[in-house]
């Protein structure tokens, strides 16, 4: 639910068929696989690195077949080149790591535990960017975009990229449509469908929550 937080779709007319979460690392909140990898993660921050984590992949079975995957991680590949990012982590099952390294150039970032929250083994890894640009743009053109995904950002954004984007000449482009601000409506929807969510918060938590929501109750 926080702003940062990008869920890259892909969709039949008006229906989605995939999803792909990127979180963006805040100091109030983390990152959902802190719960496991704090100390990994920790390691990165305190070298100042800035870090995301890709969370929440779901395709129906019926379209796992249609390749769809590879433009999604494109997507949030180069979106993380744009918003600056140093470190994109995972947290995967073990039998998993063959098939995201060979999609992705992921190395480890740490050993297997056990997740609570899957009730599963899982496994941390980790994609350098910077390192990963050459070969991530050749696998992006094979995929044949229509529009060029860093040109893209900034259509949709009405931003300037957080830092010097290869291939991208912000100057050729002109910004096109601003960004829809999520309705508090529909963050205080999710909230009333699950109490826990709030009483799992702390008041620093809370604190940023009103923050960026005002009108939202958190006291119910």
């Amino acid at each position: 639910l926080l702003p940062n937080t990008k869920h890259i779709i892909a969709k039949s007319h008006l229906t989605v068929i995939s999803n792909l979460t990127e979180i963006l690392d805040t100091p109030e909140f983390g990152l959902p696989m802190d719960a496991i990898y704090k100390p990994e993660l920790d390691e990165l921050r305190d070298k100042g690195h800035s870090i995301a984590e890709l969370s929440s992949l779901a395709t129906p079975r019926e379209h796992r077949w249609k390749n769809i995957f590879q433009y999604l991680v494109q997507l949030t590949y180069w979106y993380s080149v744009y918003m600056g990012i140093d470190d994109i982590c995972i947290t995967i099952n073990p039998r998993h790591v063959r098939f995201y390294k060979h999609l992705f150039p992921f190395e480890h970032l740490g050993p297997q535990r056990h997740y609570e929250k899957v009730n599963a083994p899982a496994v941390a890894l980790r994609n350098r960017v910077k390192d990963s640009i050459e070969q991530m743009k050749e696998i992006c053109d094979n995929l044949k975009f229509d529009t060029p995904l860093y040109s893209y950002f900034y259509r949709i954004t009405g931003k300037e990229p957080e830092q010097n984007v290869p291939y991208f000449d912000s100057e050729s482009l002109q910004v096109l449509t601003q960004p829809k601000q999520i309705h508090t409506e529909t963050i205080q929807y999710f909230l009333d469908m699950d109490k826990t969510i709030l009483e799992e918060l702390t008041w620093e938590q809370k604190a940023e929550l009103q923050k960026v929501y005002p009108k939202l109750k958190l006291n119910n």
